[in-house]
């Protein structure tokens, strides 16, 4: 108790529901809390059972953006510094292997305690990291990066599925990982101007620009008015009678050549960094969000649209065609409140919609009308089954 008095900030609103959400996630901050060691200090595990792909001391890169967004609040802020160094500092931590956004994260950390000393001591690893990212998966001619929907922490997903590596086949240019290098580009900006640092500015400001354009151009479809996966490679289908043709976009080419489905909740990501242009065209994609024909669900939103081709609700762990996913609601919601926030051209969500989501959110953290939470839940009854084993 005396650790929560002095930690994290207090919350007391007409929704009890809201409110036993709100402290239960803070239990879940202090459960997944570790020491790793003296010279790396604190960090957060993904996984109470430490797999053995995870990293050191059961660190993960994927959730680490959700984890210090979070950690950033505490009033002790040893525990989002130690956090944001140990990714660059200790080399077990494998930053690489999955996408994420740190770099965002530890900029946001910077925008609530203000120790421009810490986060200018970051300004050089964040560099090498960007660059790490570069040598690894940009792809000069198109502009962009390119891994599969897997490291995105996103396995199993409609992409995957239509090749014969159904798990993590597919690399494409995908909304997630270009938005997360697009924000830590920017985060280097910023805090490149902390230091007048005027040609890392000038460097990383166009990286950005670069990421940005290409995306725009090349990943929105403007007849089904969303962001797609674009994929990388020419692909040779599941059925191994049918090819998909490389920088086509979902559905575009293959077996469901043609098919007006394809919309995955990851195209929102973008939003949750601010990074797309404010246009009525762009904004068009939100309109599939609160209608019970493609994403709404009372415990959901899915993370594929209803009547996609291959949208399933599986009955176990880790299938990204069609379940409710926390990690990707939460992405959601926090893009959905950008758009009410920043953007003016985008009328097709309202502040009702976004407090009814929330509300959503808050109360898929159930079973058995006690909080809880795991992977993904069948986003109809809210029933964890099947992606609740032990330790995750």
């Amino acid at each position: 108790w005396d650790w929560y008095k002095k930690n994290i900030p207090f919350l007391d609103t007409p929704d009890f529901e809201i409110d036993q959400t709100y402290y239960y996630r803070w239990e879940l901050l202090t459960i997944h809390l570790v020491y790793g060691s003296p010279e790396s200090g604190y960090g957060s595990t993904e996984f109470i059972n430490r797999p053995w792909w995870s990293g050191a001391y059961g660190t993960l890169s994927c959730p680490a953006g959700h984890q210090l967004y979070d950690y950033r609040w505490l009033r002790d802020q040893k525990f989002v510094k130690d956090y944001s160094k140990m990714w660059f500092k200790d080399p077990g931590t494998q930053p690489l292997n999955y996408t994420n956004w740190i770099g965002d994260a530890i900029w946001q950390g910077y925008k609530v305690n203000k120790d421009s000393g810490f986060i200018i001591s970051l300004l050089e690893d964040l560099k090498k990291d960007y660059y790490s990212w570069e040598k690894k998966y940009w792809v000069e001619k198109e502009g962009m990066f390119a891994w599969d929907g897997m490291h995105d922490g996103m396995e199993t997903n409609i992409n995957s599925r239509q090749t014969p590596q159904w798990f993590e086949g597919a690399p494409g240019y995908r909304p997630t990982l270009n938005a997360y290098m697009w924000a830590e580009a920017n985060s280097i900006v910023n805090i490149a101007k902390l230091v007048n640092n005027q040609e890392t500015i000038n460097e990383f400001q166009e990286k950005a620009n670069i990421i940005k354009s290409n995306f725009q151009s090349k990943n929105w479809d403007a007849s089904r008015n969303f962001f797609f996966h674009r994929f990388k490679n020419d692909e040779i289908t599941a059925n191994k009678k049918d090819t998909i043709k490389a920088n086509t976009l979902t559905y575009q080419d293959g077996i469901y050549k043609g098919n007006p489905h394809g919309r995955e909740l990851m195209a929102y990501v973008p939003w949750y960094f601010n990074m797309l242009d404010d246009t009525k065209e762009f904004g068009s994609a939100w309109k599939f969000l609160m209608d019970p024909e493609y994403f709404y669900a009372d415990f959901g939103p899915t993370v594929v649209e209803r009547h996609d081709p291959l949208f399933l609700i599986s009955e176990r762990c880790c299938v990204w065609s069609g379940n409710s996913w926390p990690f990707a609601t939460s992405q959601t919601l926090k893009a959905m409140s950008n758009v009410l926030n920043e953007y003016k051209n985008i009328n097709e969500v309202s502040k009702e919609d976004y407090f009814k989501m929330f509300k959503n959110f808050a109360l898929t953290h159930r079973k058995e009308r006690k909080p809880y939470i795991a992977e993904a839940l069948h986003p109809d009854t809210g029933s964890f089954s099947g992606h609740d084993v032990v330790g995750h």
